[in-house]
């Protein structure tokens, strides 16, 4: 009886490194995009008193607030992620604005009154690439 070593060739170690490398290079790109998604959402959450502010005007005035002030809304102070978040005046379109590391564009969140007076959000415009848009904004 032979005694045979149970070990890995060279060849076979080869080809383990090149399918990691592989499989790496598909991975590390969408990893950052999901990144960058996280990123994005950071806006999202931090226009939620500006969309507040733009409702509650609607709800007592019936139109959009003349400025963000007449709203009683002021932009927070800019993040690593956000640079600014206003809201334009007379039409309640939210824009937010984002820095370089989080997509660097800008998302635009436009209102839409339906029917029954509840108030919904669009924000298929602004200039962030698509592939870091939210998925309900795409």
């Amino acid at each position: 009886m032979t005694n045979r070593c149970k070990a890995f060739t060279l060849l076979e170690m080869m080809l383990v490194i090149a399918i990691i490398g592989i499989m790496a290079t598909f991975a590390i790109p969408a990893f950052q995009d999901y990144v960058v998604r996280a990123r994005v959402m950071e806006g999202m959450s931090m226009s939620m008193p500006a969309r507040i502010a733009v409702t509650e005007a609607y709800m007592a005035n019936h139109e959009y607030p003349v400025s963000q002030q007449s709203a009683g809304y002021q932009s927070p102070a800019p993040s690593k992620n956000v640079d600014n978040i206003s809201i334009s005046s007379g039409t309640g379109v939210i824009t937010i604005s984002y820095t370089a590391q989080a997509g660097g564009g800008t998302l635009i969140l436009t209102p839409e009154v339906k029917d029954d007076g509840q108030i919904t959000w669009d924000c298929q415009q602004g200039t962030l690439p698509e592939k870091f848009k939210p998925r309900v904004c795409r």
